[in-house]
């Protein structure tokens, strides 16, 4: 599973704390935010793709007023549970461009799996990219 969130204030997003579904496995809760590994049908070991919900997000950013509509920075882990979403100081620090990264969440420290995100550049094969899809409702103007 991977979880999306916050990184400018290490914490969850919106859609997170808006997801109230809980499913008989915990490693499964929070299911409608998202982030489960969908798996190919004739291959089961194989991952095709994830998932995750942003509407409110995504809402905020484009609608919302001027304290929710930042352009903040969003970080992906690997996380065994999503139920934990509180952050963990690292031993050693890292940097990504100029930030300096001091904590993770809590559940990706949990998980000692890992997964291969190749990007969108156009070195990229077209069947490894990474794509963004957003599906939205027109207004009814009635």
């Amino acid at each position: 599973r991977i979880y999306l969130f916050d990184a400018t204030n290490n914490t969850p997003l919106i859609d997170y704390y808006a997801d109230p579904s809980i499913a008989g496995d915990s490693k499964r809760n929070k299911y409608l935010f998202g982030g489960i590994i969908e798996r190919e049908s004739t291959d089961p070991k194989k991952g095709i793709k994830y998932r995750i919900k942003l509407s409110a997000h995504i809402n905020n950013v484009l609608n919302g007023d001027d304290d929710v509509n930042e352009n903040i920075r969003l970080g992906l882990v690997v996380s065994e549970s999503v139920n934990i979403s509180s952050n963990a100081f690292l031993k050693t620090s890292f940097m990504i461009g100029t930030d300096e990264v001091k904590l993770l969440p809590f559940s990706s420290a949990i998980s000692p799996l890992g997964t291969v995100l190749y990007g969108s550049g156009s070195a990229v094969a077209d069947d490894k990219r990474l794509k963004l899809e957003i599906y939205y409702t027109k207004p009814n103007p009635n």
